[in-house]
């Protein structure tokens, strides 16, 4: 005999979807930030992890690297995060409150 297969109501098959994806999304913006810390220790600035999440700690990073020829790289790379940010939040909002 086999056992008795599950399946979840169409509720809580929506509530994983939405939850995968936005995890899907914060690991990509991770990668992403992780790329811009390489090339910040790659030019022998100290970074600091919340520095991606001030304006000011974003503009000395952009300075840094602007000025090391990183600038359109490290610009495309600011404005993904900006646009992953945006959707991991409309997610976010979506999710049902304890």
């Amino acid at each position: 005999m086999l056992p008795e297969a599950w399946l979840c109501d169409e509720k809580t098959e929506g509530l994983r979807r939405l939850l995968k994806t936005r995890s899907a999304l914060v690991r990509a913006r991770i990668t992403i930030q992780n790329q811009i810390h390489g090339m910040v220790v790659s030019v022998g600035m100290e970074d600091k992890k919340t520095s991606l999440q001030s304006k000011r700690g974003r503009q000395e990073i952009l300075d840094a690297l602007n000025s090391a020829g990183y600038g359109l790289e490290v610009n495309a790379l600011m404005e993904t995060i900006d646009s992953l940010n945006e959707r991991v939040k409309m997610l976010s909002s979506r999710l049902p409150r304890r």
